[in-house]
């Protein structure tokens, strides 16, 4: 099931530090890293260091994880210059 409506809003509403909505999206679904990995064919190890900003995902790796969300990729991944703003 994708995000509803309020959950989008609620997620492109943030920018957070780590340059990406994963968590917070994972959150609004209710789901651990376990389930989302499950849901999107990734590792669980993998979504963590996702989510704490570790990596620069590929669009191999974030088309997945946008197609579970039911959002864009845009949605979960902003854009360089949005989290050099909120870094300064």
């Amino acid at each position: 099931m994708p995000l509803t409506r309020k959950q989008l809003q609620a997620l492109r509403a943030t920018v957070p530090a780590t340059g990406n909505r994963v968590r917070l999206a994972r959150k609004l679904m209710g789901w651990t890293q376990v389930e989302l990995a499950a849901a999107a064919g990734l590792q669980q190890p993998y979504v963590s260091a996702v989510e704490r900003g570790r990596y620069s995902v590929e669009v191999r790796n974030a088309w997945p994880l946008a197609v579970v969300f039911g959002c864009s990729i845009e949605d979960l991944f902003c854009p360089d210059g949005v989290k050099a703003k909120v870094a300064s």
